[in-house]
């Protein structure tokens, strides 16, 4: 049985996190609150967040 081919997870940068944050948030924003963001961790000083994570995020602080 072969599994089906699931694409990895998508990585963000900061300033795809401001775009889909909207309202005025500008990647620098995002940079200095990393650490309330869902970021992911990489090699070197890649700066990533989970596409995933964050619109979970989004979802509970519109909804929640």
């Amino acid at each position: 049985d072969k599994m089906p081919d699931v694409p990895p997870p998508e990585k963000l940068t900061a300033e795809e996190v401001a775009e889909r944050l909207g309202g005025g948030t500008t990647s620098r924003w995002v940079r200095d609150h990393q650490d309330t963001l869902p970021r992911v961790a990489l090699p070197g000083r890649k700066l990533r967040f989970s596409a995933k994570r964050l619109e979970t995020m989004i979802r509970k602080r519109s909804y929640g």
